[in-house]
């Protein structure tokens, strides 16, 4: 299934060699590293080894450099599917995480975004969504400034937190557990406030009331947004969710 997926802009800093070469240094340093990478700095690149995959290549006719790195039947008995795709005339970045998980599989750990995810998002490649960058920490910005910035229409979608001694929910788990998919502004008050404003890039609003599993129910209502809201290519073909 589809875990994972944002699309943000990059800037004319961004080319198909650099963010090639990030993907290169990341599968160079993680646990899953591939020991016969030997990149011949081609658009077209492909190895297998055994339970793992990596293919680069460029789709001419659609403008986009794809990146695939695929772990496969390994000791848990699942699967991760990474796909970074590029499209370079838009200077737009889309970033998909897929995991299947074995019915025989014994490890059923947590899933959590893969790391050259947030090396892509934390570079200078990466323009801002108007006034918010993405950042591995929310936003604390005081109402006023908060109505200013609304008044924009960006890329990703915000949840609005009101911290009354404390938020109805923890600021910085959300935003690790959303991050890069939406933008997290925590804003002081002295009211009582039992809900979350999430407001969408296609300028609609939601009111979250609290509930029991909150923090689930946010997650959910972002997950499922960016999922249904985006249609995108892939190594698969054109998806909808």
């Amino acid at each position: 299934m589809l875990f994972y997926y944002t699309k943000v802009q990059v800037n004319e800093l961004m080319t198909p060699s650099l963010l090639i070469e990030q993907v290169i240094y990341w599968l160079q340093h993680t646990k899953n590293k591939m020991k016969d990478l030997n990149y011949d700095h081609s658009l077209y690149y492909s190895l297998k080894e055994k339970h793992k995959s990596l293919e680069i290549k460029d789709f001419k006719t659609k403008n986009i450099l794809g990146i695939q790195f695929i772990t496969d039947h390994n000791y848990k008995k699942n699967q991760f599917t990474i796909e970074i795709l590029y499209h370079y005339q838009q200077e737009i970045l889309e970033l998909s995480f897929y995991k299947e998980i074995s019915n025989e599989s014994k490890y059923i750990s947590k899933i959590s975004i893969p790391k050259i995810f947030p090396m892509i998002l934390e570079s200078n490649y990466i323009q801002k969504d108007h006034d918010l960058s993405i950042q591995s920490t929310p936003h604390f910005i005081n109402e006023r400034t908060v109505n200013q910035l609304l008044k924009k229409s960006y890329h990703l979608p915000i949840i609005i937190l009101y911290k009354n001694k404390k938020c109805l929910v923890n600021p910085f788990i959300l935003n690790q557990e959303l991050y890069g998919m939406c933008h997290i502004i925590v804003i002081p008050t002295n009211r009582e406030v039992n809900y979350v404003q999430i407001n969408y890039p296609n300028h609609e609003k939601e009111k979250i009331f609290y509930e029991k599993s909150f923090l689930q129910t946010l997650i959910q209502h972002i997950r499922y947004y960016m999922l249904q809201e985006n249609e995108f290519y892939s190594f698969f073909g054109t998806s909808t969710i």
